[in-house]
């Protein structure tokens, strides 16, 4: 069905539109030794945010950085960004610290930055830390067999920014391993087993490293969850969507507690549309397809008799059932432009879909496009259902995943019905 609308929607834009750039935020400080009061030089300073993946699931994402001189100072300027920031630095030989004085992000304070602000005196105190070993053991679940062709790594369970990355570490025949020079914090101990491919897994364990080593730390290496299942187009063939080199299907499950993305499974979809997502770690998933034709949209996935595509997907204990994803090159289709108050072109700028009733659990329900120098827009591939729509010349990636941002936009939206293969054109004033 194609039904064509004229929407009109005048909306308040977040920075000034009659073509003047709004100007940039500053943040400085000094950086200080905490026992000694000595500044500190070649220290690592971040300004950090919360933001949005594209599966919808909240992370801290450092977006400047920069680097302590010899009197100690950092400057993190040209900050074109606004809202709630926080401030934080590290070292190798000193513990994370953020601002006003945190060991971690649940008890910073953040800073509310406005444009053209300048911010300074934002000191941080660093205090020395000594770095510990973790000595263990990588076991198999019945405890009797000691896995071989396996590696050990440690990755920060919050965001830490140092200023390197552990290395992986070998674990010996008989599944000793040894984790240097780690400072104290919350971490994730990895393990990945490959006794062969079929038994490929990983497993994610988490540790607290206080200011002692840790011995006899052991390491169960679960087998995993093999899960196989079949993407369908509606009414058509998934051939033509499987064929290399034009394109690779992939179906991604995304762990909702892993931060570090350290389990995410994206197995590409062979041409007779099956897949398989071999030694699966426990735990709760997200559902994704990516490499879709611009048209097409995810119209179901279901896990057995279960509906992921709603709820997620939860692997735990026994695992029966294939997951049947179902496609569908029915898309809805928006096509539009953006005005500025005086009826002509906006230029560049940016366009966002969300959903009416926000759904974090539907990644594939949120859309951004960038507008044209000539101010026009289109959207694709959108499933059925009811939206809402916002424009303004610059969006942080992924902000519009939140909710809370979203409502600052509620009087300045336009609130609208797509149903499938409808073409509606939309002018949008800003």
């Amino acid at each position: 069905m194609i039904c064509t609308a004229l929407l009109l929607l005048i909306l308040a834009a977040q920075i000034p539109t009659d073509g003047v750039q709004a100007p940039v935020s500053v943040v400085s400080g000094k950086v200080f030794d905490a026992e000694t009061g000595q500044p500190l030089k070649g220290i690592g300073v971040y300004l950090l945010r919360k933001t949005y993946d594209p599966f919808g699931i909240q992370r801290i994402v450092a977006i400047q950085s920069a680097v302590t001189n010899d009197d100690g100072e950092y400057r993190l300027s040209d900050i074109s960004s606004l809202g709630d920031f926080y401030v934080g630095a590290s070292s190798p030989a000193y513990r994370p610290v953020y601002f006003p004085g945190a060991a971690d992000l649940l008890t910073a304070v953040p800073l509310y930055i406005v444009s053209g602000q300048e911010l300074g005196a934002i000191d941080l105190k660093l205090s020395r830390v000594r770095l510990v070993q973790i000595r263990g053991r990588m076991l198999d679940a019945l405890h009797v067999r000691q896995p071989h062709l396996s590696s050990v790594r440690i990755v920060p369970r919050y965001p830490l920014y140092l200023p390197y990355e552990f290395p992986s570490y070998r674990v010996a025949l008989d599944g000793a391993f040894e984790i240097l020079n780690v400072p104290p914090g919350s971490y994730y101990i990895v393990g990945q087993r490959i006794d062969d491919e079929p038994n490929r897994s990983r497993t994610v364990v988490p540790i607290e490293v206080r200011d002692d080593d840790i011995d006899d730390f052991q390491l169960i290496a679960a087998e995993g969850h093999d899960i196989r299942g079949q993407v369908r187009v509606e009414g058509s063939t998934i051939r033509q969507l499987v064929t290399p080199p034009m394109r690779q299907l992939n179906v991604v499950l995304k762990p909702i507690a892993d931060p570090a993305s350290l389990l995410e499974a994206a197995p590409a979809v062979y041409p007779d549309g099956t897949f398989v997502l071999p030694g699966l770690p426990s735990g709760e998933y997200r559902i994704s397809v990516t490499g879709m034709p611009p048209e097409f949209y995810i119209k179901s996935a279901r896990f057995g008799s279960v509906d992921v595509l709603e709820n997620g997907i939860s692997v735990r204990g026994v695992v029966a059932g294939s997951l049947d994803v179902v496609l569908s090159n029915n898309g809805g289709r928006i096509e539009g432009s953006v005005l500025d108050p005086g009826a002509t072109s906006a230029g560049h700028g940016y366009v966002v879909l969300v959903p009416e009733t926000p759904r974090p659990e539907r990644s594939d329900l949120y859309k951004a496009v960038a507008t044209g120098v000539d101010g026009r827009f289109t959207i694709t591939g959108l499933a059925p259902g009811r939206y809402r729509m916002v424009t303004s010349p610059n969006f942080d990636p992924y902000t519009y995943r939140d909710p809370a941002f979203m409502e600052a936009f509620k009087d300045r939206s336009y609130r609208l019905s797509i149903a499938a293969g409808e073409l509606v054109n939309v002018e949008l004033r800003r």
